[in-house]
């Protein structure tokens, strides 16, 4: 099965959806990849949680085992020079604000063997500190660093929810 392009990934996707991946992903080298067996994905994440979904196990975002395997050793060198925990060195590399996801967790995805499956892949746009671009947070509170981003830049998939739920999840950490 070949796989589709960008705009017609979106295309299947509701509007916030799409927003979220537009706002997620660098415009430049997004492509649709057509992921095979054998293939092991991670995510952050918290509690389940229906009206937050980018919190949630079964979230759409995930990074693929050979950037998780290359933060580890990145991490390993660094944590006796700061103090810094592993899920907040994370969420730097993958631009991940609090509030958006509590990172609770550490979920491990496998893909079996003779399985496929689509994604919208593209290295991650930086994100405000705070998880929003507006002065005026969601809360009503004021945005007291909108110019502090996170830097972002990984390799990133974006699953479609209903693909996710076929295939093997447990927590790691």
């Amino acid at each position: 099965m070949k796989p589709t392009m960008p705009d017609n990934f979106l295309k299947g996707l509701d509007p916030q959806q799409q927003a979220n991946c537009n706002s997620g992903l660098k415009d430049n080298g997004r492509a649709v990849e057509m992921v095979h067996g054998r293939s092991v994905f991670y995510r952050f994440a918290g509690y389940c949680d229906l009206y937050q979904a980018a919190n949630s196990v079964l979230g759409p975002w995930w990074f693929s085992e050979a950037v998780y395997n290359s933060w580890l050793i990145r991490y390993r060198r660094m944590r006796s020079e700061q103090n810094i925990s592993f899920s907040d060195f994370a969420r730097a590399q993958l631009a991940l604000p609090d509030s958006w996801n509590s990172k609770e967790g550490l979920y491990r995805m496998t893909i079996g063997a003779g399985k496929q499956v689509e994604a919208l892949v593209g290295f991650g746009r930086h994100q405000p500190l705070s998880g929003s671009r507006d002065q005026v947070l969601p809360n009503g509170k004021i945005n007291e660093t909108p110019n502090v981003f996170l830097i972002g830049g990984e390799k990133q998939y974006y699953f479609k929810v209903d693909d996710i739920k076929c295939f093997k999840i447990e927590k790691i950490i």
